[in-house]
């Protein structure tokens, strides 16, 4: 019997590892003015990888529903179109912001769309986040 309810507790643990080790919730509030541009352009480049546009009223929600303010809306604006860079990606590995940025970019997307899908697994592996991260993010923030 204890042996069964130990089985019980460490497969409950290993299901729900990723949701105590990630931030269960995005906050661009807990991030410098710095963090938070890094953020929003990351957010901006998967906004523009499917070529055909973007929907600015997503993306702003996304962003508010995270803590962005005003200037983070401004800057969403002024970043949109700017190719993501190498260097991009260095500052937020750099940082430790991948979960983040990967968070928010999945909510201000069309996360159905297939070329939105393809960037968004470029950004994962870009960002170096694991498999099973990247599950449980999509788990919590699909729209």
């Amino acid at each position: 019997m204890l042996e069964s309810l130990g089985q019980k507790v460490l497969h409950a643990w290993i299901q729900n590892r990723h949701q105590t080790l990630l931030p269960l919730t995005l906050n661009l509030r807990s991030l410098d003015a710095a963090e938070r541009l890094l953020v929003v352009r990351v957010v901006a480049a998967a906004m523009a990888a499917n070529g055909r546009g973007c929907d600015l009223d997503l993306a702003y929600g996304a962003l508010t529903r995270i803590g962005a303010g005003e200037r983070e809306r401004r800057s969403l604006a002024d970043a949109f179109g700017e190719p993501a860079v190498p260097q991009l990606f260095d500052a937020l590995l750099a940082a430790r912001l991948g979960t983040v940025a990967y968070g928010a970019a999945l909510l201000a997307v069309d996360q159905r769309d297939r070329v939105t899908q393809r960037y968004l697994a470029y950004l994962a592996g870009r960002l170096a986040l694991p498999d099973d991260a990247v599950a449980s993010l999509h788990r919590r923030y699909r729209v």
